[in-house]
């Protein structure tokens, strides 16, 4: 695994990185999220996945990883520093439409539960609802990645 970002103290003050020497045989995950519950929480379901791993705060910095071929599947957290869920959807869509994107919600998502629904309508492939469960992120994950490589056959 090739994580570029694992620890709450990285997560604390991650910003976007510059390409890495990610491991070539290994799907590699975006997450974007400005929220370290978010984030940390993510991390620590995807640590023993053998995964590479993007982290982002934005859609800005989002659109440096999109339009490569690398990436198999986004997961987004409802607030970035630069947009919501919604406009990350509407961004990916439009750099590459075969990138599935999976909304995270954050553990106070009552609140925002009309925006998750709108970024489901605008393309987002699935919804992943705090508390978080490792089988469920791995079934969503599996099912992004088979249909992201279809759709590029």
């Amino acid at each position: 695994m090739n994580t570029i970002v694992a620890s709450a103290e990285q997560l604390q003050g991650f910003n976007s990185f510059g390409d890495v020497a990610l491991a070539p045989e290994a799907p590699t995950i975006l997450v974007a999220s400005s929220d370290l519950q978010v984030s940390d929480g993510l991390a620590r379901l995807l640590e023993p996945y053998p995964i590479n791993t993007v982290w982002v705060k934005g859609v800005a910095d989002a659109r440096i990883w999109i339009g490569t071929e690398r990436i198999a599947v986004c997961l987004c957290g409802f607030w970035l520093e630069d947009g919501t869920c919604r406009e990350f959807v509407k961004q990916t869509k439009r750099e590459s439409s075969e990138i599935p994107v999976i909304i995270v919600s954050s553990p106070a998502c009552e609140n925002e539960y009309r925006e998750y629904l709108a970024a489901m309508n605008t393309g987002a492939f699935d919804f992943l609802c705090y508390p978080y469960r490792r089988l469920e992120l791995e079934r969503m994950l599996r099912l992004a990645i088979a249909r992201r490589a279809w759709r590029l056959e």
